[in-house]
């Protein structure tokens, strides 16, 4: 089999768009994103089942996750616009991974990309450690978003049939008026908040809290209005957090520029940035 050398000449080969037909391919061989790189100031290290020239193989074996890639435009809920554009952009081989999501936290390397690694996919998590402890960067992305693509779409069908328990009646209603007000997709925005709360409107930490696991007291760079003590009240936590995926959206694409193509989203999300 011809290895491609690059996602262009994977796309024009297989005329297929999105992060499924690349991860598809990483992960069963046919592209070749094995090759030198340089290593990030951030990683260090070796790990006995390396290469040993700068790059992973991953020890067990994955398949892509088919579906579209609406997922992504939560990671940035979860890392930030410039974290997952980071993210994207080092799965593309167009750049790195932003600082802050690899830097070491609270005594936890690669913190805010391992701590997002859920507890039953302990192998996704030592891969993805040894992949940027070799400063392969491309592998560790790869694995990262498959397996949230696939924690995604578990999440999602959960939260379809959550929401509709007679509990969650004023919760499915604010989250039906804040979707429709901004024109973010209904089971897109469930998602989300089956993901941060598990539809528990007091659900939080010291930091983030609410349906959808926001700072009360941060304007998120002035994208919304600080809710206070009403973080709490479900029609104030979706307002703020379903206008905060939106306006967060528009910045994701802004930020990837030629790299959003790379994304396989609905319309609604083009429609929205």
């Amino acid at each position: 089999m011809e290895r491609l050398k690059t996602f262009e000449q994977f796309t024009l080969n297989e005329d297929q768009k999105g992060l499924a037909p690349f991860l598809a391919a990483v992960f069963n061989g046919q592209l070749d994103i094995f090759g030198d790189e340089e290593g990030s100031s951030d990683t260090e290290g070796t790990d006995s089942d390396s290469s040993g020239d700068g790059t992973y193989t991953p020890t067990s074996n994955y398949n892509a996750v088919p579906g579209n890639d609406d997922f992504t435009l939560y990671i940035q809920h979860q890392q930030g616009v410039a974290g997952a554009a980071g993210i994207i952009r080092a799965l593309n081989g167009t750049g790195k991974m932003a600082p802050d999501t690899i830097k070491t936290k609270n005594g936890l390397k690669y913190a805010n990309l391992i701590g997002n690694v859920p507890s039953d996919k302990p192998q996704v998590r030592a891969d993805i450690i040894a992949a940027l402890n070799k400063g392969d960067q491309r592998t560790a992305a790869a694995l990262f978003l498959n397996m949230w693509k696939e924690k995604w779409f578990s999440k999602q069908a959960q939260a379809k049939t959550a929401i509709n328990d007679p509990k969650n009646k004023v919760i499915k209603d604010a989250i039906t008026k804040a979707s429709a007000k901004h024109g973010v997709p209904f089971d897109f925005a469930i998602t989300v908040a089956n993901i941060e709360s598990g539809f528990n409107p007091k659900a939080g930490n010291a930091s983030y809290k609410g349906l959808f696991a926001m700072q009360p007291n941060s304007t998120y760079g002035g994208i919304v209005t600080p809710m206070g003590s009403k973080w709490s009240d479900p029609y104030t936590n979706s307002e703020n957090g379903i206008k905060l995926l939106k306006d967060s959206i528009g910045q994701l694409k802004k930020n990837l520029g030629r790299d959003w193509a790379s994304l396989k989203v609905g319309s609604w999300a083009n429609n929205l940035a």
